[in-house]
Formats: C-alpha cells, sequence, structure tokens
C-alpha cells in the first residue's frame, strides 16, 4: 500500500485520479505527473497497468470526455466542479471508454474513491453524473 488507504485497482484508479487532479488544479502536464506518481509508488505490474490505461485513455479522449461530462452535468458547468469530483469523474470516464472494466464495476470504485476522498455529497454527485455518461456513451452506441 501506497499514499493511499487503498488496495490494489482501487489504489491505481486512485493514482490516476491524482495525474488529473494535478493537471486541472497545477496545470501539470500529465507526463510530468506520472512519472513522478511512478518514481514514488511501488506498483506491481496489474496496478500500473490500469494506471497507464486510465491516464492514456484520458489523455487521447479528453476532448469526449468533457463533452461527456458537460451533457451529464445538469446545471453545473465542469469548471465549477470541485477540482477533485471532476478528476474522479473523468478518470472514471477514461476507464469506461476503455471499456476493459465492467461499468458497474467503474462506477462502484468511483464512488468509494470520491467517499474516501472528497466530500460528504460527493459519492452522490459522482455516482449520478456518471450514470448519466453512462447512459450518453450507450446512446452514442460506441464505446
Amino acid at each position: 500500500m501506497g499514499t493511499y488507504p487503498f488496495t490494489k485497482r482501487r489504489f491505481a484508479r486512485a493514482l490516476a485520479v491524482e495525474v488529473i487532479y494535478r493537471f486541472y488544479l497545477l496545470g501539470e502536464p500529465v507526463e510530468e505527473s506520472l512519472r513522478d506518481v511512478l518514481a514514488r509508488e511501488d506498483l506491481e505490474e496489474d496496478e500500473r497497468a490500469l494506471l497507464d490505461s486510465i491516464v492514456n485513455t484520458h489523455k487521447a479522449m479528453r476532448e469526449r470526455i468533457v463533452a461527456l461530462l458537460e451533457k451529464s452535468c445538469q446545471n453545473w458547468r465542469p469548471e465549477r466542479l470541485l477540482f477533485l469530483d471532476r478528476a474522479i469523474i473523468e478518470a472514471a470516464t477514461a476507464e469506461l471508454l476503455a471499456g476493459v472494466t465492467p461499468h458497474k464495476v467503474v462506477i462502484s470504485e468511483a464512488v468509494e474513491i470520491a467517499k474516501s476522498l472528497s466530500t460528504e455529497k460527493s459519492p452522490g454527485f459522482v455516482n449520478g453524473v456518471l450514470d448519466g455518461i453512462l447512459k450518453a456513451i450507450a446512446a452514442e452506441g460506441t464505446k
């Protein structure tokens, strides 16, 4: 176990959230944040693979992820969201778009990360927005 009080795959997801959070909060390039996280944490191969998958999907599909977020954030502009909640949602959306992990697992993990790291109201908010994003992805008919 490293920086966050999670085990295995949830830990990798929390690290992906950190990389995305640093992008929004500090304006840090994703590659720089990812290098820093990988140098700091002793990850097993499966954890690193999940972290890489989420971060690389986010980087490659950020415009689509933001568009899905905007579509699913009723009465909220993404730039008004807490940076941490936005990072949790965007990391989960990247994992949904990667299409490897079942959507129920992705959403459940994002909610658990929000419970541990964000505000009292964040888990419900994250769950609702991700549900909307999942519906928008399904309506597009693509992953």
